[in-house]
């Protein structure tokens, strides 16, 4: 995942992970497959330390390791200025994987009074 600055309108901005998994044998990082996973969540620090979860959504089966979301004006997550960061949680089994943190800022768009 790659982001640098959201708007705090930036509403209908899809937020992308593809999760991934390193592999000993080939030295490599893999895609992961995270179909079998119950619980997806993007868990959202915000400037004020309080953290929003929202749960995305497969982008096709979770074989690709891909989980999207589209950013809404009701989720309230994007209401402060500042640096955020998002942590991807996944449960199965009673069992909890995170992601690495994605740090990226969000500012207001020019001419913008907030």
């Amino acid at each position: 995942m790659t982001i640098e600055v959201v708007y705090k309108t930036s509403y209908g901005y899809l937020v992308k992970v593809i999760m991934e998994d390193y592999n000993y044998d080939t030295s490599a990082w893999e895609v992961a497959d995270i179909s079998g996973f119950s619980t997806l969540l993007y868990k959202f620090e915000r400037p004020n330390g309080t953290v929003v979860n929202i749960t995305p959504e497969f982008e096709t089966d979770g074989i690709d390791g891909s989980l999207v979301y589209t950013i809404t004006e009701d989720d309230n997550v994007f209401t402060l200025k500042g640096q955020y960061q998002l942590q991807v949680k996944l449960t199965s089994v009673g069992q909890d994987f995170y992601s690495t943190k994605y740090r990226f800022k969000v500012d207001s768009p020019l001419g913008s009074t907030s």
